[in-house]
């Protein structure tokens, strides 16, 4: 069964930040977009039962140990008091469980760098400590923990879930997005990038629904996008009910009504401290003030300092919603235009769709086509595939 892609972008159908990501971000192929949607579609799934990337597994992990700690009332209200420490080992044993239950029992592949998963969880502990021990600076308050929403951009609906809403320490709302990679994006990206402007624009004018209203049984396949489809499921439930115009929602849903006053992008790579003593620039304003400096210069470290400053400012606004709409309208406008074009490059070594994308191009055409069609006229043929040759 092939997706339905002229419906992309509806309240069926909505977008999701991963989407545009894999459209138009470094390693995006429309190509490669349209197989996995046309997969989803017929009822199969890019989530391999029998193997896995050790680093989404490992990210998983980090993101859920740090959920379960704040979904426990006792333990947030110790985290934005600033009272006691989470300690590194404790986080270890949460985030072991946590990788073990994103594993399930699948074959794990590290990558590159990543091929070291030992190191990785000791990574992981520490910016999971980390994070939770320095979120009394940041955070007075917490609104929602993993919580799903949906929004309608101008014409377009999108979906998706933040890790973090929260009240800062003036109490206007705010918004925070954990990364575990290892590599900062340039500001420019920050300030334009699609995972802004979405949650930013759902604060604004979506609805939300907090993650604990589904809950998949024990020993679920990869629980975690399971859960997401069916809160999904139900954020569009809920959305179609207020689109019919009755200006209600179920006490399990909500809208903030507001844009927030301060996004953060939180490079969770900042928390483990340094090995080695050594030397960098820092250039960034948010750099330049955990230094205690003017302006961009060069800093000696030593072994057993903080890395950095870890929140980072997203320069966004209420003004800047026009432009995400006038981007989506164009991106949209594309598939669903049926044009999927591939982007060759080093993104296809690993590729789930290179095997069949590499070998098109090759079918019948043309009059040889035409007498071979003439030929099988009449003949049952269980998926021949002509009618695919474009």
């Amino acid at each position: 069964m092939a997706w339905a892609y002229r419906q992309w972008g509806t309240i069926e159908d909505p977008i999701h930040k991963s989407h545009v990501n894999a459209i138009t971000g470094d390693y995006g192929c429309l190509k490669s977009f349209r197989y996995a949607k046309d997969l989803v579609a017929g009822g199969g799934s890019r989530d391999s039962e029998t193997e896995c990337n050790g680093k989404m597994v490992s990210g998983t992990a980090t993101h859920e140990a740090i959920a379960r700690a704040l979904a426990q009332p006792d333990v947030r209200v110790k985290l934005l008091a600033g009272h006691g420490q989470v300690t590194p080992e404790h986080c270890r044993k949460v985030y072991d469980e946590e990788y073990e239950r994103a594993v399930s029992g699948r074959e794990v592949h590290w990558h590159g760098k990543d091929d070291a998963e030992e190191n990785a969880a000791e990574s992981r502990a520490l910016m999971i400590s980390g994070v939770l021990n320095d979120l009394h600076n940041h955070a007075r308050g917490i609104v929602y923990v993993e919580a799903g929403f949906i929004v309608k951009i101008g014409d377009y609906w999108c979906s998706g879930h933040t890790d973090l809403v929260y009240h800062d320490q003036g109490g206007q709302l705010a918004l925070a997005d954990w990364k575990t990679g290892a590599t900062k994006p340039a500001a420019i990206e920050l300030d334009h990038g699609w995972e802004s402007g979405i949650y930013s624009a759902a604060l604004h004018s979506g609805i939300w629904i907090e993650r604990e209203y589904v809950t998949m049984p024990a020993g679920t396949p990869n629980r975690y996008m399971r859960e997401r489809e069916a809160l999904e499921a139900e954020l569009i439930r809920v959305a179609k009910v207020w689109e019919e115009g009755n200006g209600e929602l179920p006490v399990h849903a909500s809208r903030p009504g507001e844009f927030p006053a301060d996004i953060r992008y939180v490079h969770l790579a900042d928390y483990p401290p340094y090995k080695r003593a050594g030397k960098k620039v820092v250039k960034r304003p948010e750099e330049c003030a955990y230094y205690n400096l003017p302006s961009e210069t060069e800093v000696k470290f030593k072994a057993g300092e903080r890395r950095g400053p870890a929140w980072y400012r997203v320069r966004r606004s209420e003004s800047d919603i026009p432009r995400l709409e006038h981007l989506l309208r164009n991106v949209v406008g594309t598939v669903r235009m049926g044009r999927f074009f591939e982007s060759v490059g080093e993104k296809c070594e690993r590729c789930h769709f290179k095997s069949d994308c590499l070998t098109t191009g090759y079918e019948v055409r043309g009059a040889e086509r035409a007498g071979l069609e003439g030929a099988l006229k009449g003949v049952d043929v269980q998926d021949d595939g002509l009618g695919e040759v474009a």
